[in-house]
């Protein structure tokens, strides 16, 4: 019976050191699963940031390019309001010129008689 008794504790103890395993195994398979998620969940929450950001930054452009429009806008109306009071100085210049002349004129009309 000792002999029986001994193959009975070996095989107690090799069922538990098994159990023990499995145990063990288990542990680390749920802690790498919990690992994987915790992982894949970070770089969900990441990817769906930087969709945001990218999203954001094109709105950001997209109005950038509006105010861009725009000041083109001022400045080719600027540039046609220049144009034409650059026109309407030299008009201006060319009666004052024609009045200085005839003033001129009319001076030495008189200074001759």
């Amino acid at each position: 019976m000792a002999g029986v008794k001994q193959v009975m504790d070996i095989t107690d103890w090799a069922v538990q050191r098994e159990i023990v395993f499995l145990v063990l195994f288990m542990l680390v398979f749920a802690i790498l699963c919990f690992v994987i998620y915790k992982v894949a969940k970070v770089l969900g929450e990441e990817r769906e940031q930087s969709i945001s950001e990218r999203k954001e930054y094109l709105v950001t452009l997209t109005k950038q390019q509006e105010l861009i429009e725009q000041q083109q806008q001022i400045l080719e109306e600027e540039k046609q309001t220049l144009a034409g009071i650059s026109t309407t100085v030299i008009n201006v210049d060319r009666k004052l010129d024609n009045m200085m002349e005839k003033i001129q004129y009319s001076k030495e009309e008189k200074s001759s008689f």
